[in-house]
């Protein structure tokens, strides 16, 4: 499948949430990973109004920018202003650069903002957006109440108040503060959301749709950069993959160097079968990002390419990376037990994963215990929890092929075979990792595998 619109051109009217039959989930108690698999959380940039609509500097003036507005902290010591405008920049950068150690410097900036002005929502607004770049989740949703609190119509703290309320589970309570954020601005943050919210149920057309609203909203530069990689990224799952790089080409044309445009033009080589090509792109990736996600697929492309040596390589390196985050206050225990849980380590899949859980219940934590404890043979403790994890309906391949393996180990065939099926209509290239997996239970189920999971 494939399409050659423009992506930066082509939006389409969409329906908002509050005009959609709303979908109650019968949650068990409160119930994103990233598809990707990042762990800066680039959709949590749009918490700040500035990251979205104001920002057109590109990856060669980052420095410079940002020793600007250093320099007017040091100017100005008592102004909130200038501590949020540097915060906020030092946060895009560490997002879109994928080097954690700006972080240190955007928490000290907000941290001294909301110390200055502690009434400004903006400034709680930003700070309850760098928990949630942070993967800190139960500190971001207090900020985010708080913020909302102070300014019940600021899209900032609407914003960093939906992704709060999801990341902690609670889907209803994001639901109800999405529409408000759509009644106070349809703009490119409540778009960008509605498309993740639909995404959550399984309703990729209209994710997509909706994030082709949130990049035609946009004006070129980094906040666009941002949102056409998440198009870039719907149109990957749905198999379009010429969509897809039209989409990643155009993210780094209004910001060289954007991560998550790289990995994904990775990506779509990979799906492509130009493996060589996709080895050089993550080479040079990981060479200058110490985030965990690059070196990942690197080691996954050398195990596609039957280089074990190379995968080990690259997979120590993620570890070492981990390291790096953990230092710099990055929590990402779902990533972590998801990239044990692919390496086979699964006694600390299981701890890393049933801690994330108790913590808070959202659908991607649920999935993460119940594959573990599959893994560690207590299969029928996975049920209710992969079950859980469908509740909002979401089609992520590698949730359904999870479902399908636990279905299978408590004998219910068909419906592994259902979760099967809906697990093929998507492309495998975003985890790559589950392809010998579902090859191995297409097989037991009497299915056939689909040619875009079997090549290579």
């Amino acid at each position: 499948m494939t399409t050659t619109a423009s992506p930066e051109s082509e939006t389409h009217d969409i329906t908002p949430v509050r005009d959609r039959p709303r979908r109650r989930v019968a949650l068990i108690g409160p119930l994103i990973v990233v598809l990707v698999g990042g762990l800066a959380v680039g959709r949590f940039l749009f918490a700040g109004s500035s990251s979205v609509e104001g920002s057109t500097t590109q990856s060669a003036g980052v420095g410079s920018e940002l020793d600007a507005l250093r320099a007017r902290t040091v100017a100005e010591p008592e102004s909130s202003t200038a501590w949020l405008a540097y915060g906020e920049n030092a946060m895009r950068t560490a997002i879109a650069t994928g080097d954690p150690a700006y972080y240190a410097a955007a928490q000290l900036a907000l941290d001294t903002a909301v110390t200055l002005a502690p009434d400004s929502a903006d400034a709680v607004a930003a700070r309850a957006g760098l928990a949630l770049s942070l993967h800190d989740f139960a500190a971001a949703l207090p900020l985010a109440e708080r913020a909302a609190k102070l300014n019940p119509f600021g899209v900032n703290a609407l914003a960093a108040l939906v992704d709060a309320r999801l990341e902690n589970g609670d889907y209803d309570g994001a639901e109800t503060t999405l529409d408000q954020l759509l009644d106070v601005n349809p703009g490119t943050p409540a778009y960008a959301r509605v498309s993740y919210f639909r995404q959550l149920t399984g309703d990729l057309e209209g994710a997509r749709t909706a994030m082709q609203q949130a990049v035609g909203a946009t004006g070129p530069g980094n906040g666009r950069a941002v949102v056409l990689g998440y198009l870039g990224d719907l149109n990957l799952e749905l198999g379009n993959y010429d969509a897809a790089e039209k989409a990643y080409s155009t993210a780094l044309t209004d910001q060289p160097g954007n991560i998550a445009a790289e990995l994904g033009r990775a990506r779509v080589l990979i799906a492509r079968g130009s493996l060589t090509e996709a080895a050089a792109r993550l080479d040079a990736l990981v060479a200058r990002s110490p985030q965990p996600a690059p070196a990942t697929l690197q080691g996954e492309l050398a195990l596609l390419q039957g280089d074990s040596v190379s995968a080990d390589a690259a997979f120590r390196l993620v570890r070492a990376n981990q390291q790096i985050l953990r230092s710099q206050g990055v929590i990402a225990d779902i990533e972590y037990s998801n990239f044990d849980a692919d390496r086979g380590d699964w006694a600390s899949a299981l701890e890393t994963a049933s801690a994330a859980h108790a913590t808070r219940q959202t659908i991607f934590t649920a999935d993460a215990l119940a594959w573990a404890l599959l893994n560690v043979g207590r299969t029928a403790e996975a049920v209710p929890l992969i079950e859980e994890s469908l509740a909002l309906g979401i089609s992520t391949p590698s949730i359904r092929v999870h479902a399908a393996a636990i279905y299978t180990a408590n004998r219910q065939p068909e419906r592994a075979r259902d979760e099967l099926a809906v697990a093929f209509q998507s492309t495998p290239w975003l985890t790559p990792s589950i392809r010998p997996i579902a090859a191995r239970l297409a097989d037991e189920l009497g299915l056939t595998l689909p040619q875009n999971w079997s090549s290579l």
